[in-house]
């Protein structure tokens, strides 16, 4: 191949994958020399034939990222990582995996073989198994039981295995041969391989392999049993006549009467597989739910908001999640398929999504579910609602049970992580209530709120409640002179003053003067009184307790942070003169950079400070009264 070509070829992998980084200069060559292949548009060149570009661009990466380092397989599978993250633009064609493929199908290379040999040199797993996984399909001739073993080699150091289907529905010719080898050797890995092979068969010849399926399901191995059981519920069943369907249902309630747990999980996602292609079938998932297991919202939720997402128009599929509301002792964290369908359901149906929410904090009282943590996108609609979200905080506040009380401190703890200011509580739901519900909100209000702006707003906002002149502002005052602006008189005076000078002489506006006058009076007789220096601790005492102070603030910074992500990533370094970071990458060192310390402050109550035993008795209190007790 002459020169002048193979430039010609380097221009077009350029050209697929970055044509904003050509420079026919750089690559020697000008508009001349592509007259034949290229049109010109502002001066850059577009290859005419985009076919015979894929063609060029594959012989370039054969001839200098492939041929030339077929000794040195470790540098030769970087290479094709690397020429796949270059690839951008052109990832969809699968260029440099085309371009190792034919080299071994023209029997010029042995993929396998330097695979094995790069593994035996310690190279880096996770690339190798990621070049196999994308290279694997377009292979023509493949010793399976040599894959197989480099698959046991590379196994959990990438996605290798997972390019096995693909690879397997191409050449359905070697499935038995997998299932077999699978099956003669079996070990976890394998086991992931045989339910690939069961699916992959049941797919070229189904009553063949599913009474294989079948049969091994009662395999005395349990890896071989379970992922057999596993692979029945991943068959696609849609089209198939009912009496096999019936029998495969009959597999999977058995294994949910199972009292092994490996046996049960793997029974009920064969289970919800099943429906997925079989939506006739959904009666299955009523006796799913009604399992007794900690991990049984979490599979249900997941399938219902994301794999089972095509049959959301079914009549059933709603009353499956309104099932899950009622769920107890459920796995943290599992929730993301049920959040997925509330938050969508939102927008739509408000009142539906709330009352699973309502169910599911009854449900789970004493549980410690969080709104904000185990649902973050039903939360991210809900505060960006006003009106309910200011509904929600008086259904929760005013609530006997304490784990609603909790969830509404805790979605106005959230609230407040996401900087969203002027929280108050909805009108439409202030003006249902007499003057007996308002006193105990307001209470409630004092004891489970911590945060002064919160604080301040939520209470002052019963003033915009229809009649509010004759039903709340008394009340207002006696709150906020008594327990508010006596636990945060900054907030409670900034936030009154601008009332004032927004409002004027309006009954409204009297109403703040009022109360900023009665703090006033209280505050300034307060800091008329003598400053008794005698009772204050040496000053020796002070720079120790500082100095503590700070060395335990330290600690608990260094603490919070040990597991972290950044920790995880990062390398630490004492240096002397200060703190300051700075960056290695392949070889290079940064430049230091000072750090800057950002610090957080929140305002505790006074009450808290001065009187903490009584402050705690009358939060207990305000958390346990109901409304219309004295």
């Amino acid at each position: 191949m002459s020169n002048l070509e193979s430039k010609i070829d380097k221009l077009a992998w350029q050209w697929l994958s970055q044509p904003q980084t050509i420079d026919l200069a750089q690559i020697g060559l000008e508009q001349t020399d592509l007259l034949a292949d290229c049109q010109f548009d502002d001066g850059r060149p577009v290859f005419i034939d985009r076919e015979q570009a894929c063609e060029r661009a594959i012989r370039h990466l054969q001839a200098n990222e492939i041929l030339p380092f077929t000794s040195e397989p470790a540098r030769l599978f970087r290479g094709i990582n690397q020429a796949y993250v270059d690839s951008a633009q052109a990832r969809k064609d699968s260029l440099p995996d085309l371009a190792l493929a034919r080299l071994h199908n023209r029997g010029m290379l042995d993929v396998l073989g330097l695979a094995e040999s790069a593994v035996a040199g310690d190279a880096d797993g996770f690339g190798i198994s990621r070049a196999l996984g994308s290279v694997l399909p377009y292979l023509e001739s493949v010793d399976v039981a040599r894959l197989l073993t480099l698959v046991d080699r590379v196994a959990g150091r990438g996605v290798f295995a997972f390019s096995l289907p693909d690879w397997m529905k191409r050449h359905p010719e070697v499935i038995g041969e997998v299932a077999d080898l699978c099956l003669r050797n079996p070990s976890e890995t394998r086991a992931t391989v045989l339910r690939y092979a069961l699916i992959a068969g049941a797919s070229v010849d189904r009553p063949l392999w599913l009474s294989r399926i079948h049969t091994l399901i009662n395999d005395p191995n349990s890896l071989v049993a379970n992922e057999s059981l596993e692979a029945l519920g991943r068959v696609d069943w849609s089209g198939v006549p009912g009496e096999e369907i019936g029998e495969a249902v009959g597999a999977i309630q058995r294994g949910l009467a199972s009292m092994e747990e490996a046996r049960l999980r793997t029974a009920v996602m064969a289970g919800l597989n099943l429906v997925s292609s079989a939506p006739d079938y959904h009666p299955l998932i009523d006796e799913i739910i009604r399992i007794d297991a900690p991990f049984i919202t979490g599979y249900v939720g997941d399938q219902l908001g994301y794999t089972m997402d095509h049959l959301r128009d079914q009549a059933w599929y709603l009353p499956k999640l309104d099932l899950l509301a009622t769920k107890v002792s459920q796995e943290p964290g599992r929730f993301s398929g049920v959040d997925a369908v509330l938050a969508r359901r939102y927008g739509s149906d408000k009142a539906s999504s709330l009352a699973w929410v309502e169910t599911w904090i009854q449900a789970n009282a004493f549980q410690g579910v969080s709104l904000p943590q185990d649902l973050p996108s039903l939360f991210a609609v809900i505060a960006g609602d006003e009106e309910e979200r200011g509904a929600l905080l008086v259904r929760w506040l005013a609530h006997d049970q304490l784990g609603a009380q909790l969830m509404g401190a805790g979605l106005l703890d959230a609230l407040d992580l996401l900087e969203v200011h002027g929280v108050t509580f909805a009108p439409k739901a202030l003006d249902t209530m007499d003057i007996h519900a308002l006193l105990h909100l307001i209470k409630r209000t004092i004891a489970l709120v911590w945060r002064d702006e919160h604080r301040v707003t939520l209470v002052w906002s019963l003033t915009g409640m229809s009649s509010a002149e004759q039903r709340s502002y008394e009340l207002v005052r006696q709150a906020m002179v008594d327990f508010v602006g006596y636990d945060f008189p900054g907030a409670t005076d900034k936030h009154l003053k601008a009332i004032v000078e927004r409002e004027g002489m309006s009954p409204l506006g009297t109403l703040a003067a009022t109360i900023v006058a009665q703090l006033d009076e209280y505050y300034s007789a307060l800091d008329a009184l003598p400053r008794v220096e005698e009772i204050l601790p040496p000053s020796e005492d002070q720079k120790l307790f500082a100095k503590e102070r700070m060395k335990k603030n330290d600690q608990a910074a260094q603490e919070a942070n040990r597991d972290s992500v950044v920790r995880q990533i990062f390398s630490q370094v004492p240096v002397k003169a200060g703190r300051s970071t700075f960056f290695v990458r392949e070889g290079f060192v940064s430049a230091p950079s000072e750090m800057n310390s950002y610090t957080h402050s929140v305002a505790i109550a006074r009450s808290g400070i001065i009187d903490k035993v009584g402050a705690g008795l009358c939060r207990n209190l305000f958390i346990r009264q109901k409304a219309g007790a004295e």
